[in-house]
């Protein structure tokens, strides 16, 4: 389905997976674990190639989604 609707993905580095958890840990209710924030992750990792952003098709009116997938650890009950 998502080859279909010409989905794309790129792989990112477990640090900056990290770094995708650094970046929401100010921002109220969004905790999450790294592999939580890897579509942030990968946001961010293509935003900041040239080569991923054209191969992407993105530009300063593009939007992105991106949905966080698992709660961080020390906030589950």
């Amino acid at each position: 389905m998502l080859r279909r609707h010409g989905a794309r993905a790129i792989t990112v580095p477990e640090a900056e997976l990290v770094d995708a958890v650094r970046v929401l840990s100010p921002h109220d209710g969004l905790a999450t674990t790294p592999s939580g924030a890897a579509g942030l992750a990968g946001a961010m990792a293509a935003l900041a190639d040239p080569s991923h952003t054209r191969d992407l098709g993105l530009d300063r009116l593009s939007r992105i989604l991106v949905l966080l997938t698992e709660r961080a650890w020390e906030d589950r009950t």
